[in-house]
């Protein structure tokens, strides 16, 4: 085991909302047929690898992806709350483009207001995946963590890794499904070292 820590971030696979293009958030839809195929496929990718542990979202679609990727390692993936989507609130079942970074600027304004209102707050979403990724971090100094989890935490964990902040979250992306990047720690600071997202694009 290297004396390093990796750390693979990976998000979920296709939903019906996905292949839909509809905003999930705490909406708890289970992987579709295509899904569970991707996630086979991404474990087999990682064939080879030995990891550490296995940390996933608690929603059902990031459970699944990641009860794929332990079935080789003979890990059970362990759900953390931390780690599961922003409740979207009014935006839950809406089309993805209202929160998508490239979208009308116009509605912007609106769709913040309306979830923050009616949704998880943005302080607190950011601060919940401050807290649990560094947890994880911490707890685990070396050795292979593989992370499965959601399109909008994907981002705020990457700005927060590569950046030191959380402002510049919308930087990163697309995130396909089960699309793995793969970050390793030197002292303090991260690099990637493997990107690999297969032609398969969906939305969270």
């Amino acid at each position: 085991m290297k004396s390093t820590l990796e750390l693979i971030l990976m998000r979920h696979g296709d939903t019906e909302w996905t292949e839909s293009g509809l905003l999930h958030g705490h909406t708890d839809i289970p992987l579709s047929r295509k899904g569970e195929k991707q996630a086979r496929d991404a474990a087999r990718r990682l064939q080879g690898k030995t990891l550490t542990v296995i940390y996933s979202s608690p929603l059902k679609r990031a459970v699944q992806t990641a009860a794929a990727m332990g079935e080789n390692s003979k890990l059970d993936p362990i759900p953390l709350a931390g780690l599961s989507e922003r409740y979207y609130g009014w935006g839950e079942g809406k089309p993805m483009f209202i929160v998508d970074p490239t979208g009308p600027k116009l509605l912007k304004p609106f769709v913040r207001l309306m979830v923050n209102l009616t949704g998880e707050r943005e302080h607190h979403f950011t601060q919940r995946i401050k807290s649990t990724i560094e947890t994880i971090i911490n707890q685990h100094p070396r050795g292979r963590v593989l992370v499965v989890t959601h399109w909008g935490v994907l981002s705020m964990i990457m700005s927060l890794l590569m950046d030191g902040n959380l402002k510049n979250a919308d930087n990163y992306g697309p995130w396909k499904a089960c699309g793995l990047t793969t970050l390793q720690q030197n002292c303090r600071t991260w690099k990637i070292i493997h990107h690999d997202h297969p032609e398969n694009p969906g939305q969270e």
